[in-house]
């Protein structure tokens, strides 16, 4: 029996190490999330629909039908009895006022034209969003191993100010102890906040690649890379791809939408019309003698006469809504040289940050703690300088890995920022 729990445990316990062993990159990550976008669909249906409704909006109004029994006399309900007693069948059919059947049809085409720019927008706020979620958990394990690592050092430090605390020929005080013990604590606390922040983050992740979002992650920071020479761009034509950022693109598209709005209201000063014909039938009078039959023709034409309170004021209403559109427009594009313009500063700085903190800060903060700790030993230094020099070596590797992980979502938000470019492979 003993045995077969062991296999048991041991099958059941497969599908873990298998796991165990998947690595979430970052390209993985953002794959999956923009396969598995329930959105991106969403947007595919839309355009479908408005690209039917593209198609109706352009016909002709149904005919209508029309069936009347007309002058029945009420004393005797006979068909027969009075010459003007009919059955009518007429049909009648409607025409809108001007161009209003074809910018219709072209205001539907021109909204489904903007939902493959606008999906193309969101998988680039997908991958956007998915780097800085990523890049937030590797940021915490790494911060965490990174604690993790140098807590043996505290450690060693509080065994080594115990041990000489109990021996009578030790230097150490009691307050050293004290304070050796608490910053273990400090850094027990600190590792469990970033666990929480780490889960926090895999939380929000989840939401876009489900349950990938709890692999563990590789160890090194990915490969990054701006789409264009941010240093050394080029304004003009940078300012020429902002033109063709897909969010731009579909806002132009929804402007057009709009135009044919304002040209729709317009028609409205044009008259409708319409045409109707009916046939009515008479039966034979009291002699049993046939009578005529008739038939009518008729025309139906709107009168736009009083336009002030409704054909001015839709036109003006459309009017506003395109200019409302076009101010969204300056505004995204204002957006996006903000944006461009702080990751590319924020970058520039970055870069500077990370090489001051590998080639001088991290290596001067080894040394001062070392020299700390050797005199410490050689009884000429004080514990507390000891600890605050080792605290400061910690920070400083931890500050570092945010640096990086920082410089990173720069790149990504500059890439966003220059979507165009990256779509077309420059």
């Amino acid at each position: 029996m003993t045995h077969w729990k062991f296999f048991l445990a041991l099958i059941a316990s497969v599908p873990l190490l298998a796991q165990a062993e998947n690595r979430l990159s970052l390209e993985q990550a953002v794959a999956q999330a923009q396969q598995s976008d329930p959105w991106l669909k969403a947007s595919e249906y839309r355009q479908q629909a408005l690209e039917e409704n593209a198609v109706a909006a352009g016909q002709l109004p149904d005919p209508k039908l029309n069936v009347a029994l007309a002058n029945m006399p009420l004393d005797s309900f006979s068909f027969t009895q009075e010459p003007m007693t009919q059955f009518k069948l007429g049909i009648s059919q409607m025409f809108p006022p001007g161009d209003t059947l074809a910018l219709k049809a072209e205001k539907m085409q021109t909204l489904a034209q903007a939902q493959p720019a606008m999906r193309e927008n969101r998988m680039g706020k997908a991958e956007l969003m998915v780097v800085r979620l990523w890049l937030d958990i590797w940021l915490a394990r790494e911060s965490a191993a990174v604690l993790e690592a140098k807590r043996v050092h505290f450690q060693q430090l509080a065994d080594v100010v115990a041990s000489s605390y109990s021996t009578t020929s030790g230097r150490a005080r009691q307050q050293d102890v004290i304070r050796a013990q608490l910053e273990l604590s400090r850094l027990d606390d600190r590792l469990d906040k970033l666990k929480q922040q780490e889960d926090a983050a895999r939380g929000r992740l989840s939401e876009w690649i489900g349950e990938q979002a709890w692999w563990p992650l590789p160890r090194q920071l990915p490969d990054l890379q701006p789409v264009r020479d941010y240093a050394h761009a080029d304004r003009q034509a940078v300012e020429a791809l902002w033109l063709q950022h897909p969010s731009v693109r579909a806002l132009d598209r929804q402007i057009e939408a709009a135009d044919r709005d304002v040209e729709l209201a317009r028609q409205k000063y044009k008259p409708g019309w319409g045409i109707s014909a009916s046939y009515g039938y008479r039966g034979e009078d009291a002699l049993g003698r046939d009578r005529a039959d008739f038939v009518s023709v008729g025309v139906t034409v709107d009168l736009p006469l009083f336009t002030r309170n409704r054909q001015d004021r839709k036109v003006q209403a459309a009017v506003a809504g395109t200019d409302a559109l076009e101010q969204q427009r300056l505004l995204l594009l204002r957006n996006l040289r903000s944006d461009w313009e702080k990751a590319r500063e924020n970058l520039q700085s970055l870069d500077e940050r990370v090489a001051r903190y590998r080639n001088e800060i991290l290596p001067q903060m080894a040394d001062q703690a070392e020299a700390a700790l050797t005199a410490y030993t050689n009884d000429d230094g004080d514990f507390a300088e000891v600890m605050r020099a080792r605290i400061a070596e910690l920070n400083a590797s931890i500050e570092l890995l945010r640096l990086q992980v920082a410089r990173l979502k720069n790149i990504a938000q500059l890439n966003y920022t220059l979507l165009a470019a990256a779509g077309k492979g420059e």
